[in-house]
């Protein structure tokens, strides 16, 4: 596995594979900020775009993705689903200084 900043999406892809060859059921997601998110669940590996929106603190962006992805897998949504809410939440995040003051409320982020 190759260790630091991915940069190349054919990276990205050797790695998600090398990962899901033990464990092939295994949902695997990686965030790469402003590259979007490449994910697979075994079946597909796809690649879900970023929100083009003007970053002014990226503090609590992956806490905020994960947690978005958290709520919307623990409503029942499909792992697409998920990531398109989760990729919402750290957009809105990522506008706004500080940790716990930047993140959103669930009534701000449109589903």
């Amino acid at each position: 596995l190759a260790t630091g900043s991915v940069t190349r999406v054919s990276d990205v892809k050797a790695n998600l594979n090398t990962l899901q060859n033990p464990m092939p059921n295994a949902v695997f997601v990686v965030t790469q900020g402003e590259k979007g998110v490449y994910y697979t669940d075994g079946d597909e590996y796809g690649e879900y775009p970023a929100q083009s929106i003007e970053v002014v603190d990226t503090t609590a962006a992956g806490d905020s993705f994960n947690a978005g992805m958290a709520v919307k897998l623990a409503e029942g949504s499909y792992l697409k689903e998920a990531i398109a809410f989760a990729t919402k939440v750290a957009a809105v995040t990522v506008t706004r200084f500080g940790a716990q003051t930047s993140l959103p409320t669930r009534e701000e982020i449109v589903d």
